[in-house]
């Protein structure tokens, strides 16, 4: 029994090692783990950012090839919106290089013009076009107010054909314009005409105020009767009556069916009513009426006509504001 107290059991190494194999085990694990998530490439994630390259922008298209020969767009035919279907056309030529000169030479003279093209079977025609108008009456006044320039043209409208643009211009002394009076200087004539659009034109240091301008006699006709319907004075004028039928307008009767008239004054002879007129031109229209009375004949000074009193008592009214002294009669 003493011998047995003396004896000392001996550690078992065996499940030691085992134990201390297991822990390194362990931790290389963790370390390969640890080590494999900085050195390997991560999978793409869906919400990575796209490469520099994705962001660009497609190549931008280039703009398209406009040909020098084909005409702008025109305005919509919206309902608020005219239609501009006259075409005031200079010339056309069946070269390219001639109408690039025509232009060339309308800039000279401060007038813009643009070329357009028509196919043809036998070739292209190159058409100048100096502008586009609601109606024809706008394009041919617009001509008129071109001429002292030099530059002649036609108006044209599609419906006329491609045929017409190369038959000879027909002369503008065809043409009906529909003038309200001739006025010393520029603003005079925009003030006598206040409300009614005209176009202006000058020569010999006469200013023209025109409303209107038609092919036939019978449109002219009808344009001053509806002006004459709103007391507007005005009259017809061809280019071949010549610039003194505007400069020395003649006495003429009142519109027709106007029964109360605003009168200036009253005068023996044209002369005198004319000088008298003169001295409101730059102020108002008018017109010599030359009238009987008795076995005479008087010349007045008429500054209205109407179909009612009321409507003569208001322009009486307006020129007297202007410090013309008129007064209303009844004829």
């Amino acid at each position: 029994m003493g011998d047995m107290q003396g004896y000392k059991t001996m550690p078992n190494f065996k499940w030691f090692r085992l134990a201390i194999v297991s822990i390194i085990m362990i931790v290389s694990t963790i370390m390969l783990v640890f080590l494999g998530h900085f050195i390997s490439p991560s999978p793409p994630s869906a919400l990575a950012s796209p490469p520099p390259s994705a962001l660009a922008s497609p190549p931008a298209e280039p703009p398209p090839i406009v040909s020098p020969y084909s005409e702008p767009p025109l305005p919509l035919n919206d309902p608020g919106q005219a239609s501009f279907d006259y075409k005031l056309i200079s010339s056309a030529h069946a070269g390219y290089s001639l109408a690039e000169a025509q232009t060339a030479h309308l800039k000279t003279l401060g007038v813009e013009s643009y070329i357009w093209e028509i196919t043809q079977p036998n070739g292209s025609l190159y058409v100048i076009q100096l502008g586009a108008y609601p109606t024809r009456s706008d394009c041919d006044s617009r001509l008129l107010q071109l001429k002292p320039s030099g530059i002649t043209g036609r108006c044209w409208h599609p419906a006329d054909g491609v045929a017409e643009l190369t038959t000879p211009t027909p002369a503008s002394s065809t043409y009906y314009k529909v003038i309200l009076g001739a006025y010393p200087n520029y603003s005079a004539a925009i003030a006598a005409t206040a409300g009614l659009s005209p176009y202006i034109w000058e020569k010999d240091g006469i200013y023209v105020a025109q409303v209107g301008a038609y092919s036939t006699a019978d449109e002219s006709r009808i344009a001053v009767k509806k002006l004459s319907s709103q007391g507007v004075f005005s009259y017809i004028w061809q280019e071949r009556d010549g610039f003194d039928a505007i400069r020395n307008r003649t006495a003429s009767t009142p519109p027709p069916k106007q029964n109360y008239h605003v009168v200036m004054g009253v005068f023996k002879t044209q002369d005198l009513a004319k000088r008298k007129a003169d001295s409101v031109a730059s102020i108002t229209s008018y017109v010599i009426w030359a009238n009987a009375l008795g076995d005479k004949t008087v010349y007045r000074v008429l500054l209205g006509s109407y179909t009612t009193k009321q409507a003569a008592k208001a322009k009486q009214r307006d020129l007297n504001a202007m410090g013309i002294q008129s007064f209303v009669i009844f004829e």
